[in-house]
C-alpha cells in the first residue's frame, strides 16, 4: 500500500500532521480527492474514510487500495444525501474553493458532523481561493489563530444548528 507522502497532490507534510492528530479512529469524509494524498493521510489513522468528487480518478482507485475508504463519483451536496444526521465524525472540504460550492457544501453537510465534530477547509487563507475564507467568516465568524494552521482553518461544531452560529 503506498503512504500518503508518495502520492502527487497540494497536500503538505505540516498538514498531513496536523489532519491525522484530528482523525484517529475517527469516521471521516473528504470532499475533492484528486489522486488521493489527503485520502490515504486521512486513511491511515481513520476508521473509515468516504471520499467524494464529481469524478473517478484511476490513480485514486488504485492509491486507496487496501485502505479503509469508500469514494462516491458525484457532487458533494448530492453524496450528503447518502448520510444520516450526526454521523461523522471529521469533514475535509477541498473540492473548487469557489463561494458557491463551498458555502454549499458547508450547508449540505454540517448536519452530517457530530457535536464536536471537525469541519476542516484546505487553502484557507491562500490569495488563488479567497472565498474559502469569505466563507468561513460569514457562516462561523474570525476563526481564532489557534485553529488555523498550514493553510488549514478548523472549525468545531460547537451547536447542532447552523444558524446558531451565524
Amino acid at each position: 500500500m503506498k503512504k500518503w507522502r508518495d502520492v502527487d497532490g497540494y497536500f503538505s507534510e505540516q498538514q498531513g500532521v496536523e489532519i491525522q492528530k484530528r482523525v484517529i479512529g475517527n469516521v471521516c469524509v473528504e470532499l475533492g480527492s484528486f489522486k488521493g494524498r489527503s485520502t490515504i493521510c486521512l486513511a491511515e489513522v481513520a476508521e473509515h474514510v468516504y471520499t467524494v468528487d464529481s469524478f473517478l480518478s484511476i490513480e485514486l482507485a488504485k492509491n486507496v487500495t487496501g485502505y479503509p475508504v469508500t469514494y462516491y463519483t458525484m457532487s458533494a451536496q448530492d453524496a450528503s444525501k447518502l448520510f444520516e444526521p450526526d454521523s461523522i465524525d471529521f469533514i475535509f472540504e477541498d473540492t473548487t474553493h469557489d463561494y458557491a460550492t463551498t458555502k454549499g457544501n458547508v450547508l449540505a453537510w454540517w448536519d452530517k458532523l457530530k457535536l464536536h465534530g471537525i469541519f476542516c477547509f484546505h487553502d484557507y487563507g491562500h490569495t488563488s481561493y479567497p472565498d474559502v475564507q469569505r466563507v468561513i467568516h460569514e457562516l462561523f465568524g474570525t476563526i481564532e489563530k489557534v485553529d488555523i494552521v498550514g493553510g488549514l482553518a478548523f472549525v468545531c461544531k460547537k451547536k447542532h444548528a447552523l444558524a446558531e452560529i451565524t
